[in-house]
């Protein structure tokens, strides 16, 4: 884990909640705009800084290596989620945690004004009912012990709270804090984050999103460099990158191929995808490939044109979109969408099936100087993960064990490990 990464974490379990406790003025009336109705806001969870609504932003929070985005007035705020559902709900402020110019986390307080504990809660259960949220054993044993009329802090008593979570929920997850405001009441926070492994593939994703577009408008494929990547195979078995030695004792690591390329993806039942792409990047974990992308065309086209391109890319790769996808994909726009005072539009997205381990979303983005490209991703579903995941899970641990992984000779990724 990069340092600049763990600072991001130490920010999303720390900064976001002293934000919203400290920026507060309880005073404020609920309604500031002059026809009384709340601010709108608007925030793409693992989506650029550039797409936030609503919100005060200065220029270089769309570059800092970690920051925080906050609209300290009372709003109605829509967060849209990993898996591009989006929910909207009233908030008394909002933080935002960044980490290179993308959206981690959204931390959400609520009432508008501090109450009693019970109130809180009553509050916080009738939000979760209308988001759809359903609490799993785990945060309703975490929140059970959450009875009666708790005094709240009263003079110079110690800050304390009470947690539950983390849910899963719209791609991501949820976690809840309730807090005392001293010599006020109660309030609680909402905190929506993205998974870990979305939040590495969402960097590589923009990585391959800042590429420059001064190459050939059009790849002569036989003159190409070949490149290769099995889908749920160790990493010694993909050719043409250059890859870190250390790789397979390496947890979440992200890997790229800048330049055009022809790409073959293998699949676990043994076929084979084979494209050219601008650029690719992957994700393994400890050395197992789990996620390969892949940038096309080669330069910016027209919206339309992009659109066209994804639809012969997937039908030479011989993938038929299913009904939910070809749904998805009728309801994209026929023209792009405008640019309003410099917030860039949202990607559009859809998923499908390729193979019983297997799941493709494509993407259509923004490229901020202009026209359009698509991301095409190919990664291991869920349930496929899982027995490559327990092996990982036993790999940490060796890693944690007295720094046995340190001392121990290298041996080749695809023998048994003592």
């Amino acid at each position: 884990m990069t340092m600049r990464r763990m600072f991001s974490l130490l920010l999303l379990s720390a900064g976001g909640l002293s934000l919203l406790g400290a920026r507060c003025d309880n005073k404020l009336p609920v309604t500031e705009e002059p026809d009384g109705s709340l601010l709108e806001a608007s925030v793409t969870l693992l989506g650029s800084t550039r797409r936030i609504v609503g919100m005060p932003i200065l220029p270089y929070a769309h570059t800092a290596a970690v920051g925080s985005v906050d609209q300290p007035r009372p709003h109605r705020l829509t967060i849209r989620m990993p898996d591009d559902k989006s929910i909207t709900l009233t908030s008394r402020n909002t933080s935002l945690t960044t980490l290179d110019g993308i959206v981690e986390s959204s931390y959400v307080r609520r009432p508008m004004h501090p109450v009693r504990f019970q109130e809180a809660l009553a509050d916080l259960r009738r939000t979760m009912e209308e988001l759809n949220i359903e609490p799993d054993e785990r945060m309703k044993k975490q929140m059970a012990p959450w009875v009666g009329d708790i005094p709240g802090m009263e003079g110079g008593g110690i800050p304390y709270a009470f947690e539950a979570g983390s849910l899963p929920f719209g791609g991501g997850s949820i976690s809840i804090k309730i807090s005392p405001l001293p010599g006020s009441g109660w309030y609680y926070l909402m905190v929506f984050q993205a998974t870990v492994d979305s939040r590495y593939l969402a960097h590589a994703a923009k990585h391959l999103s800042t590429l420059p577009d001064d190459g050939p408008a059009v790849l002569d494929e036989r003159k190409l460099p070949a490149v290769s990547a099995p889908l749920l195979g160790p990493c010694t078995r993909v050719e043409g990158m250059q890859l870190p030695v250390m790789l397979p004792d390496t947890s979440k690591h992200t890997s790229d191929f800048l330049e055009p390329n022809r790409l073959t993806i293998g699949l676990p039942d043994g076929k084979s995808l084979t494209l050219t792409t601008r650029a690719m990047a992957m994700l393994t974990n400890y050395g197992i490939v789990q996620d390969v992308y892949a940038r096309r065309p080669p330069r910016p086209v027209p919206f339309q044109e992009a659109v066209a391109d994804l639809h012969a890319t997937m039908k030479d790769l011989g993938i038929e979109p299913d009904e939910a996808m070809a749904a998805r994909m009728a309801s994209w726009p026929r023209e792009a969408p405008k640019v309003v005072q410099g917030v860039e539009p949202d990607d559009y997205r859809a998923r499908t099936r390729v193979s019983d381990a297997v799941d493709l979303e494509v993407r259509l983005v923004a490229d901020p100087r202009g026209g359009w490209f698509t991301l095409l991703m190919f990664g291991v579903n869920a349930e496929a993960m899982k027995a490559p995941q327990a092996a990982a899970a036993r790999l940490a641990a060796e890693h944690d064990d007295a720094g046995r992984a340190a001392n121990r000779p290298a041996v080749p990724f695809d023998r048994e490990r003592p």
